[in-house]
């Protein structure tokens, strides 16, 4: 048994749950968050996980004696309850990040180019069958899943962790287009470039995106382009 909290913002929308119980020993519940959507989840082991929108958890009704292991499509902020008989595993998109008791954010989402490992308390070990990379907090490690290899770095302000679930954007030298991918999946909107350099322009900066429109003036700030909202659809062009 699970406790969930829903939030549904920026569009109507709906949290899917769905049973998995075929052909497997344990059971398993997935959560799936619509664009737009968020979802809070407490696992049967005490464990705390903040789902971001257009994602997908697939976790056991109660965990084993073995690993505490769960899969994850997208992005999600973990809160993990200390076990030191059970490690706990999180499975993104053939990409493990291991811990026993800690605070980190993971994100995957499997149109994007790479998996994102951000750890705020206690300590990681993100590996996949060629390689295991350890972070200590406030450090990330990003693995490049056509490359095959790992990029890890320091991260500046511990906020950017989980700055999404606090309603804030946060980038850092992340391209225009970047930018839109994550712009479409909390909005749930199609965005189209008009001119097609818009694409590379880099951007780095908070922003509280109460809506959307705001988001696109703060931006319009920084660079000369123009924005035109029809209803889902937001196209983009110089100015």
């Amino acid at each position: 048994t699970f406790i969930g909290v829903a939030k549904i913002k920026r569009n109507e929308g709906t949290i899917l749950f769905e049973e998995d119980r075929r052909g497997t020993e344990m059971e398993y519940n997935t959560v799936i968050t619509p664009k737009g959507g968020e979802y809070h989840v407490v696992l049967s082991d005490g464990s705390k996980v903040w789902l971001n929108a257009d994602s997908k958890l697939k976790f056991p009704v109660n965990f084993g004696e073995g690993k505490r292991e769960v899969f994850l499509s997208g992005e999600a902020y973990f809160e993990v309850h200390p076990d030191k008989k059970r490690k706990f595993v999180v499975d993104c998109n053939g990409l493990n990040v291991e811990a026993l008791g800690t605070t980190f954010n993971v994100k995957g989402y499997s149109s994007d180019p790479s998996v994102t490992t951000s750890l705020l308390e206690g300590s990681v070990k993100v590996y996949n069958n060629k390689q295991t990379v350890m972070l200590t907090p406030d450090e990330c490690v990003s693995y490049h899943k056509t490359l095959g290899r790992f990029d890890k770095s320091i991260i500046e302000d511990s906020r950017e962790i989980d700055s999404w679930r606090r309603n804030v954007l946060y980038f850092r030298s992340a391209s225009l287009e970047e930018i839109a991918k994550t712009l479409e999946r909390m909005y749930g909107v199609e965005i189209k470039f008009k001119a097609e350099e818009l694409k590379n322009i880099p951007f780095s900066g908070s922003i509280r995106n109460n809506s959307l429109s705001n988001v696109f003036y703060i931006i319009s700030l920084t660079y000369p382009l123009t924005y035109e909202l029809d209803k889902d659809i937001v196209i983009i062009d110089k100015k």
